[in-house]
């Protein structure tokens, strides 16, 4: 099933904003299953049920593509982190809602938006789009680090928060391998489980 099948665009966009959408769509899908290189801008518009030169009144070109794919996806996790954090007071409520930022995003995939594909892609960007994207996703880790480190300096946490970060980057991007809606883990239970990980059980209970 494809994404545009699995996921619901919503009906109420104006006919510009929702043809974008599922523009977005059809290339996370592509990207994701083929790669960067192999997806043509054909194939994303045959997919989205659009001639394909309608492609270029919505996008320049691939690379555009590409760079707004990943732009979506990285400003709509900060924007989730954000939201998580506002009501947070302590340290460990706060590293908590960080986990639950991301597992949450790996595992319940807006419209428009691939974090695969902003994972293993970046080197298919120019110049141009990288910097830009740099400096979102250094936005983006500094609340990470922040918090790691807090959470070093309370001694909740014994490891280097630069390693505990790479470390968690991996292990999230492997959670859509495994995770299953219907499995015997729900998201609450993932988040837990993370936080106890990281600063073990008797700390994570006593917040």
């Amino acid at each position: 099933m494809s994404h545009i099948e699995s996921i619901k665009i919503d009906e109420n966009l104006g006919k510009r904003r929702k043809t974008r959408l599922m523009l977005l769509e059809s290339a996370a899908e592509l990207f994701e299953e083929q790669g960067f290189p192999k997806a043509s801008m054909r194939d994303i518009a045959a997919k989205a049920g659009i001639k394909a030169g309608s492609m270029f009144y919505h996008f320049k070109n691939k690379e555009q593509l590409l760079f707004i794919l990943m732009e979506r996806t990285i400003l709509g996790i900060m924007k989730s982190q954000v939201s998580n954090l506002a009501p947070c007071t302590t340290t460990v409520t706060r590293l908590r809602a960080l986990i639950k930022t991301e597992v949450e995003a790996f595992v319940s995939r807006e419209p428009g938006v691939s974090f695969h594909t902003l994972i293993h892609e970046w080197r298919h960007l120019g110049g141009q789009y990288t910097g830009q994207l740099y400096e979102l996703r250094s936005q983006y880790e500094s609340s990470w680090l922040t918090v790691l480190e807090a959470c070093q300096h309370e001694r909740l946490l014994s490891v280097s928060p630069k390693i505990a970060r790479r470390l968690l980057n991996g292990a999230f991007a492997w959670i859509p391998y495994w995770f299953q809606t219907d499995g015997e883990l729900k998201i609450d239970e993932i988040i837990d489980e993370v936080l106890k990980l990281l600063i073990g059980n008797c700390r994570a209970k006593q917040h």
